[in-house]
C-alpha cells in the first residue's frame, strides 16, 4: 500500500512541476535577460577587475579613437571631420559591400 502510494506522489509531483516550468520557465527567462541587458549598459566600460576578464591583452598604450562617416558626409563637413582630434575613417556603399576609404592608414 505504501508503495503506490508513493508513486502517485512522484508522479503528481512530476506532473506539478512540469506544468510550472512551463507556465513560468519563459517569463523568468526573458527576465533573467533583460536583467543581464540592464546590468550590462550600467556597468561602465573598463570598471571591471583585470583578473576577472578573460582576454588578455598586450602591454601597449591606449587604443587610437576611428569615426566612420559616410563619404557624402565626409564630402559635405570635410573640414569639420578634419579637425576632429581623431581619424576619420570614409566609406561609400559599392553595392551590398562598404568600401573604406583610409581604414589601412588609421590602422597603421
Amino acid at each position: 500500500m505504501l508503495l503506490p502510494f508513493l508513486m502517485f506522489l512522484i508522479g503528481a509531483g512530476t506532473v506539478v512541476g512540469a506544468y510550472y516550468a512551463i507556465l513560468n520557465g519563459p517569463d523568468m527567462m526573458a527576465k533573467r535577460r533583460l536583467d543581464q541587458r540592464l546590468m550590462d549598459m550600467s556597468t561602465p566600460i573598463g570598471a571591471g577587475d583585470d583578473e576577472s576578464s578573460v582576454v588578455k591583452t598586450k602591454g601597449r598604450g591606449p587604443e587610437k579613437a576611428i569615426l566612420i562617416a559616410p563619404a557624402t558626409l565626409a564630402d559635405r563637413d570635410g573640414a569639420a571631420l578634419d579637425a576632429l582630434p581623431f581619424v576619420c575613417v570614409r566609406f561609400r556603399w559599392r553595392g551590398a559591400r562598404a568600401v573604406f576609404d583610409g581604414l589601412d592608414d588609421a590602422l597603421a
